[in-house]
């Protein structure tokens, strides 16, 4: 019979994963599933003597066996004795430890000065009550009356004044009006006003 080295068969049809049989084989609906694709290599374990296990491509019931179920079909290697059985080829990766922790440092807290009570909230209530109170024992102070001074009408002082007649009073504003002119330099202006005046007049 031809052999076939595991690591060959691994590297062209892909790594396989150990099947666990629970059941009779027969009856596992996995494995059977497997071996109609032929994807099955039946291990034949030595739990005896000291010789090497073996393998074979296909399905191989009988006792001390266990089943790679491969992910591509092993028919270019079909009926074929395998040798070099290496269980760590198809072995699941050992688990790495955790990295170890580092203890955290704790940091040192500063001692903190201790801040001072507060002083007590005086109560309004008291402080309301307290001059109530107070005012209620003093004695009533003595009410001041201030004279009534008589205010003197400043109408009264007043002399009546003396009112212009309408004419007299025309006249002085025109006069008022040539005098404004003449300040500013307008004396054709200031005689045209004094001529009205006395045109008036």
């Amino acid at each position: 019979m031809k052999t076939a080295r595991l690591s060959q068969i691994i590297a062209r049809c892909g790594k396989p994963d150990l099947h666990l049989v629970l059941v009779d084989p027969k009856k596992d609906r996995a494995l059977q599933a497997a071996v109609k694709a032929h994807k099955v290599m039946t291990l034949r374990q030595n739990l005896k003597g000291t010789q090497a296990d073996r393998g074979i491509v296909g399905f191989d019931p009988g006792p001390s066996r266990q089943y790679l179920i491969f992910p591509k079909s092993l028919k270019p290697f079909q009926d074929r004795d395998v040798v070099g059985i290496h269980y760590d080829l198809f072995s699941e990766e050992p688990v790495r430890p955790p990295p170890a922790v580092r203890p955290v440092k704790k940091k040192t807290r500063t001692a903190t000065r201790p801040h001072p009570p507060k002083p007590p909230r005086p109560n309004k209530k008291a402080a309301k009550e307290k001059p109530a109170r107070a005012a209620a024992h003093e004695p009533p102070a003595k009410e001041k009356i201030l004279p009534f001074k008589q205010e003197k009408t400043k109408k009264a002082e007043e002399p009546p004044k003396h009112k212009d007649p309408p004419e007299v009073a025309a006249m002085k504003t025109q006069i008022k009006r040539a005098i404004t002119a003449l300040k500013q330099g307008k004396q054709v202006a200031a005689f045209h006003v004094l001529q009205r005046i006395v045109g008036e007049g």
